[in-house]
């Protein structure tokens, strides 16, 4: 189940999406992750599957709240957007995800278990 989600939410944040940014190269993505969220040797074999989920997903957003950043986080839950009530656990503004730096969208993602 973990994995799963794990995969999903990889193949969601490969997806273009409508925003502004920049493009993050895959060697650039898996070596930021590697830094923050290191997964066993054996999860190896899923990397086939996650870039896969990446060309054909398409993540469709039709709830009250807005994502941001590479692995689209709730302004419900993970940020602060000013657009209304949130938990903001990682305890920073929404466009902190949106810029070029992802590091802080990598260690919301990885520290507040958002991927478990």
């Amino acid at each position: 189940m973990k994995l799963g989600l794990l995969l999903a939410l990889t193949g969601a944040a490969l997806v273009l999406n409508i925003s502004e940014g920049r493009i993050v190269s895959k060697c650039e993505l898996k070596q930021k992750l590697q830094q923050v969220l290191p997964l066993p040797r054996k999860y190896g074999r899923y990397k086939d599957q996650i870039l896969a989920l990446g060309k054909k997903s398409i993540y469709i957003n039709q709830g009250p709240s807005n994502y941001f950043g590479l692995f689209q986080l709730s302004d419900s839950f993970f940020c602060d957007s000013g657009n209304g009530l949130s938990k903001n656990l990682c305890d920073t503004n929404c466009s902190a995800f949106i810029d070029d730096d992802i590091t802080d969208d990598l260690e919301c993602f990885a520290y507040k278990g958002y991927w478990r």
